[in-house]
């Protein structure tokens, strides 16, 4: 009997310790998304929340500037009315079709340049691709501005010349070189960083956090 009880334990026990396909459990996590799920939160970079404030800010604040610009003929044109009756002699005030075409696509400028910050302040890849288009136009436009405002100082200048009688006249100085380089850093500026930043250097938020991603864990 003791014998009989003994050979049956040792049967289960040698059942127990076989091999059975249906206890074995598969982990439905792979090697690769278990090394993924181990691995270091890294912070997100600063830069995209940095240029897409700025370039928001700078498209909101410029875009009523150049909307204001088509108030200003009617503007000007009280004052030339008021400067006549007190006999005092104007440069001409008109705003010229080349001028608007320019104000027209300053007003685009913006508006893109308001829409790239937000994607980029998003950290959406879309936002790189607009300021790339941003930059090369804002380069291009911007230039044209500089072109014109030069014609514009020098036919003031001219008219201030020809009319020294005039009080007006004594305001209307040719701007020095120096002054002219300094808007056209300040016109420059954002578009050429942003062509560099997004374009030659090729920086994306996206593709940032990916590469953090897959760097090696380190022993």
């Amino acid at each position: 009997m003791g014998e009989h009880a003994e050979n049956e334990t040792s049967e289960q026990r040698d059942e127990s310790s076989a091999f059975d396909p249906a206890r074995v459990y598969i982990s439905p996590i792979s090697a690769a998304e278990l090394a993924a799920a181990n691995r270091p939160v890294e912070t997100p970079a600063l830069w995209p929340t940095i240029i897409g404030l700025v370039s928001a800010v700078l498209g909101a604040l410029t875009l009523p500037m150049y909307l204001g610009f088509f108030a200003l003929p009617k503007l000007l044109g009280t004052w030339g009315d008021i400067a006549s009756e007190q006999g005092i002699d104007l440069p001409p005030l008109a705003m010229t079709l080349e001028a608007r075409a320019h104000a027209l696509l300053r007003i685009a400028l913006a508006i893109m340049l308001v829409v790239a910050g937000a994607l980029t302040l998003f950290r959406k890849r879309a936002g790189a691709i607009v300021h790339i288009v941003y930059g090369l136009f804002g380069i291009g436009i911007g230039v044209w501005g500089i072109v014109l405002n030069v014609r514009l100082g020098e036919a003031l200048a001219a008219w201030a010349s020809a009319h020294q009688a005039s009080v007006v006249s004594r305001f209307l100085d040719e701007p020095s070189v120096f002054g002219r380089i300094i808007a056209a850093a300040i016109t420059l500026a954002w578009p050429a960083l942003m062509l560099v930043w997004f374009g030659l250097l090729r920086k994306r938020p996206e593709r940032q956090r990916q590469e953090a991603a897959l760097k090696p864990i380190s022993a």
